[in-house]
């Protein structure tokens, strides 16, 4: 391919690649003036990333679609006497099955994920801890999902906080993903002065706040 078809980004990361290449191989051979202007280089290619998912991001909150808001579904969930999490997170999926079917979405269930008959959806729960008590993490098998949702336990609230990640956003933000020796996407997600985030691995916080107990036109 043309590197002036490639899309912006993908050039960049080329660089960045063959430049990372071509520094271990001037360290192999001792030649440091030439890893100083190599570093230099590098330096700068990181720099015009980090601002293109910047102005990427910026952009793309003209453009996001908020989709209609829906009334109740906000999962509040008693947990039961020595209730364990995964019990608490299966009843929590179970109750979020019962909405979509409630709005009129067929929905099946394997485990985490939920099929409908636009896609399947991965279905993430985490708990607040005491030491992060604003933050989550969740994590679901590589897979091509239509969306998203996390299910945010707020223990002390018996409160989950739903976010549902539409197509649109998965497409936009798929190169920031990351997955583990394990094979899954693993997200963080914070709370910071009432916004919520997810904080891709080396990259700058996106708000998903627009997200919370919304559900995305396609499903």
């Amino acid at each position: 391919m043309d590197n002036n078809t490639q899309h912006p980004r993908t050039r960049l990361l080329t660089i960045e690649n063959d430049l990372r290449k071509k520094i271990r191989d001037a360290a192999s051979s001792a030649r440091n003036k030439d890893i100083l202007s190599l570093s230099e280089r590098l330096k700068k290619c990181e720099e015009l990333l980090k601002q293109y998912d910047l102005l990427n991001e910026a952009i793309s909150m003209f453009e996001v679609i908020v989709p209609p808001e829906w009334e109740d579904l906000i999962i509040k969930i008693e947990s039961l006497p020595g209730e364990t999490t995964d019990s608490f997170a299966n009843r929590a999926r179970e109750r979020l099955a019962e909405i979509l079917r409630e709005r009129g979405i067929t929905v099946s269930r394997k485990g985490t994920v939920f099929q409908t008959r636009r896609g399947k959806i991965a279905v993430m729960f985490s708990n607040d801890y005491k030491k992060w008590p604003d933050k989550w993490f969740f994590g679901a098998p590589e897979d091509d999902y239509t969306c998203l949702v996390f299910l945010c336990r707020e223990q002390k609230l018996t409160k989950v906080n739903t976010f549902f990640i539409p197509p649109e956003f998965i497409q936009r933000h798929r190169h920031l993903f990351r997955v583990s020796n394990t094979g899954h996407f693993n997200f963080t997600v914070l709370r910071r002065e009432g916004r919520w985030v997810w904080k891709p691995t080396g990259n700058e916080p996106i708000d998903i706040t627009l997200y919370k107990e919304r559900l995305p036109n396609s499903h």
